[in-house]
């Protein structure tokens, strides 16, 4: 059995994409769609600090803002040349991950974080 999507870069579970399965002898695809569901079983952040690395890619972006869709008071969006936010609970915050420095450097600048 082969699973194809119609769109390959977008293979992933959950996702909006549909599916594709050719059993073996098949003349035809049998189509098959995701669920709906959104936010099945997923944890709330009431109240939460939350960071983010990579916060101006496009997943970084998207985790910022589903960090503050499920409650989280504050996010602090890390990335090597960080942007403005138009969210004053978002604080942006140069890291870059591979630098020892830039991560003590984070760490003391979240001074909200829990001991």
């Amino acid at each position: 059995m082969t699973v194809l999507s119609s769109d390959y870069s977008q293979n992933c579970v959950g996702s909006d994409v549909s599916w594709f399965i050719l059993p073996r002898r098949a003349h035809r695809p049998v189509r098959i769609t995701p669920h709906k569901r959104k936010n099945v079983n997923m944890p709330t952040l009431n109240e939460a600090v939350v960071l983010v690395t990579g916060a101006n890619g496009g997943i970084g972006t998207h985790f910022v803002h589903e960090a503050l869709a499920r409650g989280a008071s504050k996010v602090y969006a890390t990335a090597r040349n960080p942007r403005t936010w138009d969210d004053e609970r978002i604080v942006p915050i140069t890291l870059d991950v591979t630098d020892p420095a830039s991560i003590q450097a984070v760490a003391d600048a979240a001074g909200d974080r829990p001991c």
